[in-house]
């Protein structure tokens, strides 16, 4: 160990003085700040053990078992929001606001204060505790952190929490959420800053090795750690709730922490050293930020210097360049004199009518004799008017196309724009009088070869010269035109060769800086490593900063009421779950019913006018008999699905790991005639699910594959390391597993596999087949199952593996329950909440609440008081989603099973309580709707035949007058359903609908700010200059996939809430019709509570497909991480990339919306047509029974025994 002397501690001293004065000269207020902390850390000779953690991992326990002392509060439930330190000294409390001063108590506060200002996040930045504790040595203090559940808390960890004060770090994992991306992510990080850290596995108790042995585990452990590329000084695994535990390492912890806190000097040495130096490099990069956006712009006009060839021949070329204009002009007047020259525009034809429009014109050219005078002037009119065409078409031919094409190619080349310009030369023709080819007639001239020559020369000659008058008349506008742009051209070269004088003096300043930067490093560099010499009133200055801030301390004895009194969560009764929602069970059992429907259709089976009736009750009846409910699972990262699942089977069905085990979707059903009970179908991925799932496994993949081999192939050759970002390294173990199990798996594609219960969990468990594999479906017999139902198993949220983790909302919008298991001390991720955000959205969609929530592990709690704590959070929480009186149930499926497993009565593992209301939901509220249903169809056959008797009882007299009513009325009455319109619903469906999306667009955005947050923060944002402006825009890339992401999920909601008010609409017409005033004489009645099956258009967006442009110029004023999080500019850019994305967002949605809408019409016309074809049918069976009842042939006595057979089944 190194011995340090006073000398060398002064020396030390003094470096860091000289530091501080530097950089305070500087103006690096934020440097300056910590040079403060590292000053007093080395003359306090402080030793600082950190400990940062997953949220409830037993961060602030295991402080409190190392250092003996239940100080810390601890919780199930988030309880600090702030640093904590802790020192072995006499009693006080110190506490450091973030705006105002700090307040020093004398004592050691209440712990109930201490929660409280420990949650109290805003205002509090860090409380000091200090209290006689012998486990900690007079110089060693404890560093507690607020616990870590997401990337927000990651950050705000990094940058608040003293991390250049502390010697060493412990991280804190729960045993069940190792492999946790934040988790991961964080440990990065930290490794990143060059700290020494140990990694401690908390709760190793938990661990079952009949699940998986701890060997195994610890060498995923160890697996995950790798592909991260984290290397920790050392790996602990420990309990806090059995010391005895054989796996438990606390007490190899507890030698660490004494062996480190042993050597304290060469610690905070290698600390204050390696901080200084991380500060110089931290301020040399907030001086490039200061500089990066001055060097940002002069180093833009420098390369466009460049890429715009400024050089010293611009004045040359300037003065020597011939006029564009003149230019123009001569290359038009070359291109019309080759193309007059080779138009050729008197072919034999034209001259033949030529020579006989000359014989015409001669003065002795006469035709007939009677009215030979008319006869001849006609027919010189005519030969005029047939050369005159001919001619002109063959002046459309040889002239004005190639005119046209001449005038638009020097318009382009010379850049004329004019809309108007371009619009004549475009429909530019030949004008030529009609009158010229007979003015150019010589006169007295004899018609021969030789002067009809001349004359076609003469008449090619006129015709060329006004074509070329026209021509320079366009020119003329053009010409204005090119001139125009001429100058802008001499002008903008003058404009370059005025700028390129500022082209030295631009390099010049870019120097400058580099220089300044330099400089100041290599002045900072010297003084750290002592070869400037430092002045006593350096040491003077900082003693008295330090000095004065002490002075500032508030001294108080007693606390406020204002601190006393800050709201913390109490250790409360257990919230009950909803008891309101659970439906009194309907009064007819379903066997009962089931009955019921086989003696009426027994009745009515062979009766005139019951056809469609008697097809409803066996359909009710036969959907009774084999009634089949779909629970959906759905739960957070390890949060005990499997565990559940099984607890609800009563058997270890599934495979159960402290790892994330499903990743794909299991399905548990009850035994059938094909598959019996223990037998399992494994369904095999098809190719092109595989290659999507490789695609997006990391954006830099190639997606050109079109077979699996070909990426197989791929994946072999490379190192895949270099197509995933740092946030994508989860998916490498998927990819990996996919190289690992290809032979095997490879030939099974696309197909189902049959094996049985105990050969099935490796296709779940192990990845190298799970990957390739879509669902498995269990068919286990047991209590559950045997109610009807199966079980889904969906994937788990946020796992670091390759998981589809999106899970398909089909079973939100089908499934009949809904069952969501949340750990008992685990925070909700970004995926939970924004699933818990749609069931939010579409829970009073469902004529059922049939979501329930269960809180598993509850034998975790200390108390009943805990218990109630968390079920207080987490009923908050659901609330912030929009889910309000949950259906909350506390369970432990570890406790569960053993139930189950030895027959045990004692329910203390709560499953019971959730069994007994989920039975009384499936068989009472599921089947009672299904009951009621069947027993509304009962009374429409009661009431029909009643009707029936009743009519039937008539005289022949009244029968027959009835038969032409009737008659009547039916006409009547199928012409007015024939005329009915339902363009009013129709209208009212397509504006819920516009109005649905239209808040899809308000309620996105609306979470903006922390989507924002969450993609763009100091740990994704790290750099300065370029490679900050990468990083933000990586970042922004993730954040518009949670945005499109969001709207997806807004969209599947919008969807359910358009079906519901369609349906809705429905039953609207369906009351109307039943008590419209054309039916009100006969007591039809129709199907009621029709519910119609409408399928959810696809969605498909995808907002990344935008123009980038206007985005590079919003990341084009990034400068520095300082001025970004520290100076508002992150606000500003939030605000402005906001403001762009707001209408391509808008633009999608409406286009998605035309779409969806047009599709949801669609659907709607069609299922009114089927609904009015069963009026039709109800109608006309009706009235057909009434017409049999009127039959002399009837047997009146059958009707009443039918009816009173009937009439009691109608009675609830």
């Amino acid at each position: 160990m190194t011995t340090y002397t006073n000398k060398t501690s002064d020396k030390k001293l003094k470096t860091l003085a000289t530091l501080y004065e530097q950089l305070d000269e500087y103006g690096d207020k934020k440097r300056i700040k910590k040079l403060l902390d590292l000053y007093k850390k080395y003359q306090d000779k402080e030793m600082i053990i950190g400990f940062s953690g997953h949220f409830s991992a037993g961060k602030s326990s295991m402080i409190n078992r190392l250092i003996s002392d239940d100080l810390l509060p601890s919780s199930p439930i988030p309880t600090s929001a702030n640093l904590v330190k802790i020192k072995n000294a006499n009693p006080y409390t110190k506490v450091f606001f973030r705006k105002d001063a700090p307040v020093h108590y004398s004592s050691l506060l209440d712990m109930d204060v201490i929660k409280s200002l420990c949650r109290d996040g805003d205002t509090i930045q860090q409380i000091e505790i200090g209290k006689p504790i012998n486990e900690l040595k007079q110089n060693v203090s404890i560093l507690d952190t607020p616990g870590i559940d997401s990337s927000d808390d990651a950050d705000r960890m990094m940058t608040e929490s003293s991390i250049h004060l502390v010697d060493v770090w412990f991280y804190i994992m729960d045993y069940n959420h190792v492999q946790s991306e934040v988790n991961l992510g964080f440990l990065k990080n930290l490794q990143s800053r060059g700290k020494p850290f140990y990694i401690v596995v908390n709760q190793i108790d938990k661990h079952q090795d009949e699940e998986l042995s701890f060997m195994d585990f610890k060498n995923s452990v160890d697996k995950a750690l790798k592909q991260w590329d984290i290397k920790p000084e050392a790996v602990y695994y420990t309990s806090l709730k059995n010391e005895n535990h054989p796996l438990n390492q606390l007490h190899e912890m507890r030698e660490l922490v004494q062996s480190i806190t042993s050597g304290t000097e060469g610690l905070i040495e290698d600390t204050i050293n390696h901080s200084a130096f991380s500060l110089i490099k931290d301020h040399i990069e907030y001086v490039k930020g200061q500089y990066n956006q001055e060097l940002v712009d002069l180093q833009r006009r420098l390369d466009e210097f460049k890429e715009n060839g400024y050089s010293e021949q611009l004045e040359k070329e300037i003065d020597e360049s011939t006029p564009f204009h003149q230019e123009a002009e001569n290359l038009l007047k070359k291109k019309l004199r080759d193309l007059f020259k080779n138009a050729y525009l008197m072919p034999y034809e034209n001259r033949e009518k030529a020579k006989s429009f000359l014989e015409a014109m001669q003065p002795n050219f006469k035709i007939g004799l009677l009215m030979a005078r008319k006869k001849t002037e006609a027919e010189r009119r005519e030969r005029h008017e047939t050369f005159y065409q001919s001619l002109m078409e063959t002046a459309e031919v040889q002239l004005t196309s190639h005119i046209r094409d001449v005038l638009l190619e020097i318009a382009r080349t010379y850049h004329v724009s004019d809309e108007e310009i371009l619009q004549d030369v475009q429909s530019f023709t030949i004008s030529y009088d009609f009158n010229r080819v007979k003015d150019l007639i010589k006169q007295g001239a004899e018609v021969t070869g030789d002067y009809v020559l001349v004359y076609t020369n003469d008449v090619t000659a006129d015709l060329t010269s006004c074509t070329k008058d026209q021509v320079l008349s366009i020119w003329e506008k053009m010409k204005s035109m090119i001139q125009k742009w001429e100058s802008d051209q001499i002008k903008a070269k003058q404009d370059q060769l005025e700028q390129q004088k500022e082209y030295n003096s631009i390099k010049e300043q870019i120097q400058q800086i580099h220089r300044t930067i330099e400089e100041r490093s290599h002045r900072l560099k010297e003084i750290f490593n002592g070869k400037v010499i430092s002045s006593e009133s350096h040491i003077y200055k900082i003693e008295k900063v330090l000095h004065n801030m002490e002075e500032g301390v508030q001294y108080e004895k007693t606390v406020s009421d204002d601190i006393v009194n800050r709201k913390v969560f109490k250790e409360e009764d257990s919230p009950h779950h909803n008891q309101d929602s659970i439906s009194h069970p309907p009064s007819v059992p379903v066997e009962d019913m089931i009955q019921r429907l086989g003696k009426t259709k027994n009745v009515i089976h062979d009766m005139t006018g019951f056809q469609n009736l008697y097809k409803e009750l066996a359909l009710k009846q036969e959907r009774m008999k084999n009634r089949h409910f779909t629970i959906a699972l759905f739960g957070a990262f390890s949060a005990g699905k499997s565990s559940f699942a099984n607890a609800l089977l009563g058997n270890e069905v599934l495979p159960v790991s402290p790892h994330p085990t499903t990743a794909t979707i299991n399905k548990i059903s009850p035994p059938n005639d094909e598959y019996q009970h223990g037998m399992v179908v494994v369904k095999i991925k098809n190719e092109h699910h595989l290659l999507e799932d490789i695609k997006h496994a990391g954006k830099h993949i190639p997606n050109h594959f079109t077979k699996l081999s070909e990426a197989m192939y791929w994946l072999e050759s490379v190192d895949i390391n270099q197509f995933v970002e740092e946030n994508e390294k989860k998916n490498l173990s998927f990819l990996q597993a996919l190289q690992k199990g290809y032979q095997e798996m490879g030939p099974y594609l696309d197909d189902q596999l049959t094996t049985q219960i105990q050969n099935a969990s490796s296709y779940i468990a192990d990845e190298t087949y799970a990957c390739f594999v879509e669902w498995v479906e269990f068919y286990y017999d047991c209590k559950f199952t045997q109610n009807g139902i199966t079980l889904v198993d969906t994937p788990g949220a946020d796992s670091v593996n390759a998981r589809h983790t999106d899970v398909a909302f089909e079973y939100i919008k089908d499934s009949d329950a809904i069952l969501f298991v949340t750990y008992y001390n685990h925070a909700f991720s970004r995926t939970d909440r924004e699933f818990l955000i749609q069931l939010g959205r579409v829970k009073d969609v469902f004529s059922l609440d049939k979501m329930f929530f269960i809180i598993n592990a509850k034998d975790l709690a200390d108390s009943d008081g805990e218990l109630g704590l968390v079920q207080s959070y987490v009923t908050e929480q659901l609330s912030n989603f929009g889910i309000h009186n949950p259906r909350m149930y506390p369970v432990s499926s570890k406790w569960a099973l053993k139930e189950k497993q030895v027959n045990q009565q004692a329910d203390l593992s709560g499953l019971a309580d959730f069994e007994q209301d989920f039975t009384t939901f499936i068989q009472d509220e599921l089947t009672g709707m299904m009951i009621f249903s069947a027993l509304h169809d009962i009374k429409r056959v009661v009431s029909t035949l009643d009707e029936y008797r009743k009519r039937a009882s008539m005289s022949i007299e009244e029968k027959q007058m009835k038969k032409d009513i009737y008659e009547k009325d039916r006409e009547r009455i199928l012409k007015w359903m024939n005329d009915l319109s339902f363009e009013r619903h129709q209208k009212a469906i397509k504006q819920e609908m516009e109005e649905l999306i239209y808040y899809i667009n308000q309620r996105v955005f609306l979470s903006f700010s922390d989507l924002f947050k969450e993609t763009i923060n100091p740990a994704t944002i790290k750099s300065n200059g370029r490679k900050g402006k990468d990083e933000l825009q990586k970042a922004f890339i993730q954040l518009v996939d949670y945005l499109n992401e969001k709207l997806i999920r807004e969209w599947q909601a919008t969807e359910l809430r358009i079906e519901a008010f369609m349906n809705n609409q429905i039953n609207k017409i369906n009351e109307d019709l039943q008590s419209h005033e054309q039916i009100e004489d006969y007591p039809i009645t129709f199907q009621k509570d029709v519910f119609t099956e409408f399928e959810s258009p696809a969605i498909q967006l995808n907002i990344r497909d935008f123009d980038w442009q206007p985005f590079e110029k919003v990341f084009a004023t990034y400068k520095s991480t300082k001025s970004f999080f520290e100076q508002n500019k992150k606000e500003q850019m939030q605000e402005a990339l906001q403001n762009l994305l707001k209408p391509i967002v808008k633009e999608h949605l409406n286009k998605e919306g035309h779409h969806v809408i047009q599709n949801y019409l669609n659907q709607w016309e069609q299922t009114m047509g089927n609904i009015k074809t069963s009026w039709y049918t109800t109608i006309n069976q009706y009235f057909e029974g009434l017409f049999y009842s009127l039959t002399d042939d009837i047997d009146l006595t059958m009707l009443k025994t039918r009816y009173e057979q009937l009439k009691p089944l109608a009675d609830i």
